[in-house]
């Protein structure tokens, strides 16, 4: 009898321990076999759209630079489990790791958790994040053709979908009229990786894999004229589009139409709205 009291007492004071971490925003940080814990720097407030924010990397309790770490924000929904892009991971030297992430939707009714690898192995440390906002600085786009069809799920291998291209607002530098919009497009492979859409990535689609022959982004300015988006160089993913008193930009939260065109091999195709396809035309706001 005392042992199976120790071991409802060991069961709670676990189960205590698991709430307190996924019911608060506060940083978490558990360590693992191999000494690393991840803990989130101060409290960040994240939201739909572009974050930047910074992890404390530990080794045994010191100070963790000059690894490889890798950031992964999931999103768990149910029986279903997807990630968001994450544009960069810098090394400041000190342990301490910028992260700037594009959080794809709010966590209202599911949960979204910081997971974390050190040198390509994964370590115990998991922290519960919240994000809020509306899904306004961004849009998406999905792919209709045979070669853009993906696999979602490498444990599903039989079932494909239409593939989703996301563009983000990133930035918005200069004066009215000579604004400069820099966007972030990222393309899903699968559940829980996606790419920066740049010539020359390889996606993996249902048939093997494809590679992207060009990227055609075109923002339309306050006079509905599309303005082709230049990519930035050395940034894969970044677009930028220079407005001016001939193109000017839209007002500050006034809607934005872009669209988006995509060769895959040697097929271009004008990414849809929608998986049913029509509108091709997407919308963000500026």
């Amino acid at each position: 009898m005392k042992k199976y009291e120790h071991i409802k007492k060991i069961f709670a004071m676990a189960l205590i321990t698991s709430v307190a971490q996924f019911c608060s925003n506060a940083p978490a940080s558990v360590q693992n076999s191999a000494g690393y814990t991840a803990e989130l720097s101060g409290t960040p407030s994240l939201i739909v759209g572009k974050n930047v924010f910074n992890i404390i990397l530990k080794n045994n309790g010191n100070p963790a630079p000059g690894v490889i770490l890798e950031v992964s924000p999931e999103m768990t929904m149910g029986s279903m489990v997807h990630g968001t892009p994450v544009d960069s991971v810098t090394d400041h030297g000190n342990g301490s790791y910028t992260v700037i992430a594009y959080m794809l939707m709010p966590g209202d009714m599911d949960s979204w958790t910081l997971h974390f690898h050190v040198n390509g192995q994964p370590i115990d440390s998991h922290i519960p994040i919240t994000v809020t906002g509306f899904m306004m600085d961004q849009a998406t786009f999905y792919g209709s053709s045979t070669n853009d069809l993906y696999v979602p799920d490498a444990m599903m291998p039989k079932t494909t979908a239409q593939r989703p291209y996301f563009v983000f607002k990133s930035a918005i530098t200069g004066v009215v009229p000579d604004q400069i919009l820099e966007l972030y497009v990222s393309v899903r492979d699968n559940y829980m990786t996606h790419l920066p859409l740049a010539t020359e990535t390889t996606l993996t689609n249902s048939m093997g894999s494809v590679t992207v022959g060009s990227v055609l982004l075109n923002v339309h300015d306050a006079n509905s004229t599309p303005i082709s988006a230049t990519p930035v160089t050395g940034k894969p993913g970044y677009y930028t589009v220079t407005f001016s008193a001939v193109n000017p930009a839209p007002a500050i939260g006034v809607p934005l139409n872009l669209d988006l065109n995509v060769t895959l091999g040697t097929v271009a195709e004008q990414k849809a709205t929608s998986t049913a396809g029509g509108a091709t035309t997407g919308m963000m706001y500026y």
